[in-house]
């Protein structure tokens, strides 16, 4: 998902605000990283369980806040049709 992430994120910011962006993200990441482990062992202290609960509000507040903040930026014309027969080779 990481390198999708910073697909999405080039694809949905203007080039001169790009670069501001990519730090935000990298620095989201690290953090992500840093905190993970301990954060995850504290919750698995109190109850193994948490780690599953916990992911309902976070994935909540996050389709909320990506719905009502991140631009539609999909291109009229780019879909294409897969290539089914061509897929079973």
């Amino acid at each position: 998902m990481t390198p999708a992430s910073l697909g999405l994120l080039l694809a949905a910011t203007a080039p001169e605000r790009r670069t501001r962006a990519v730090r935000i993200w990298s620095a989201s990441a690290a953090l992500a990283a840093a905190a993970g482990p301990g954060l995850g062992g504290l919750l698995v202290q109190s109850s193994w369980r948490w780690i599953f609960l916990v992911n309902v509000p976070v994935g909540a507040v996050a389709l909320v806040a990506g719905a009502r903040l991140l631009p539609d930026v999909r291109r009229a014309g780019t879909g294409r049709i897969p290539d089914v027969f061509g897929a079973r080779r």
